[in-house]
C-alpha cells in the first residue's frame, strides 16, 4: 500500500477508502465493526491512511513482535554487511516502526551503527540530511576497499599452494636421489662375485624399505649369478676334458 500511496495523488480520506476496498475476510469484518464501534462511543472517524495503519497494527501485529523491532533498531550495526546493505536494513525498520524523530537523531543513530574505519571519515564531511550521510559512507567505502598500497598497486594475495609444491618437489627429489644411491650400493655389491644376491643377509630388509623396487634389482642380479654359475661350471668341464671352449653353446 505505502508504494502505491506514494504515486497517488487522492486526499488522506480517499487513501482510506481505497485501502478499506482492499480488506477481506476477517479484516473486512474487524474494519466495519470498528468504525460502528467508534460512533457508537462519538469518536472521530478515522481520515487518514496513518491513524488506519496505527489500528490495523493494534489489531493484528502482536506487542512482542514490535518490542523486538524496537529492540533490533536500538543495537542495529553495519557489521559486516557493506553500507548500501546496513542502509537498507535501517531504513526499513525506520519505516516499519514509523519512527518520527528528529532528522539530526536518526543521522547520529545511523552514524553510530557504521564501521569505525567509516566513520572517521565520515565526521569530517558535511551533509544535510540522512541521505547525504549514506551516500558520503558508501563513497567513502567504495575509495577505501579500493585503495593503493605503497607501491601504488593493489596488494594481491600471494598463492599459498606454490610454496608447499616446490617442498613437496624438494623432498621428491632428496627421496629420488637417496633411492638412487641405495639401488646403486646394492647393484655394487651383488656384481661381486663370492657375494651372491640369494646369501645376502639384508635382502629381506631392503625389500621391506623400499617398497618393492629393490626386490626387482635383486632378482635380476640373482639371475645373472646363476647363469654366470651354471657357465662356470661348463668351462670348468669342458677344461677337464680337454675340449676347446669354441664349442661350448653359450
Amino acid at each position: 500500500m505505502e508504494e502505491i500511496f506514494e504515486d497517488y495523488k487522492g486526499t488522506e480520506l480517499r487513501k482510506v477508502q481505497y485501502a478499506e476496498s482492499q480488506l477481506i475476510g476477517d479484516a473486512f469484518t474487524w474494519w466495519k465493526r470498528e468504525e460502528i464501534d467508534r460512533r457508537r462511543a462519538r469518536y472521530d472517524p478515522v481520515t487518514t491512511w496513518k491513524k488506519m495503519k496505527i489500528l490495523m497494527r493494534r489489531r493484528y501485529v502482536p506487542q512482542h513482535f514490535l518490542r523486538e523491532l524496537r529492540y533490533k533498531f536500538r543495537n542495529i550495526v553495519q557489521g559486516k554487511k557493506t553500507v548500501e546493505g546496513y542502509f537498507r536494513e535501517f531504513e526499513q525498520l525506520l519505516n516499519y516502526l514509523e519512527i518520527d524523530g528528529n532528522e539530526e537523531a536518526i543521522m547520529t543513530h545511523f552514524l553510530d551503527g557504521l564501521q569505525d574505519r567509516i566513520v572517521r571519515k565520515v565526521e569530517q564531511k558535511v551533509y544535510n540530511d540522512l541521505h547525504d550521510l549514506v551516500d558520503a559512507a558508501i563513497h567513502i567505502e567504495q575509495q577505501m576497499d579500493k585503495s593503493p598500497t605503497k607501491n601504488g598497486h593493489t596488494q594481491a594475495q600471494k598463492p599459498i599452494s606454490n610454496s608447499f609444491v616446490k617442498i613437496e618437489d624438494k623432498d621428491k627429489a632428496k627421496n629420488h636421489d637417496a633411492r638412487y644411491k641405495e639401488e646403486s650400493t646394492i647393484s655394487s655389491k651383488f656384481r661381486d662375485q663370492d657375494h651372491l644376491a640369494r646369501e645376502c643377509p639384508n635382502q629381506r630388509k631392503i625389500i621391506i624399505e623400499d617398497g618393492g623396487t629393490s626386490n626387482t634389482i635383486v632378482k635380476a642380479v640373482v639371475n645373472l649369478e646363476e647363469k654366470y654359475e651354471v657357465m662356470s661350471k661348463k668351462v670348468t668341464e669342458y677344461v677337464n676334458e680337454e675340449k676347446p671352449v669354441e664349442d661350448l653353446d653359450l
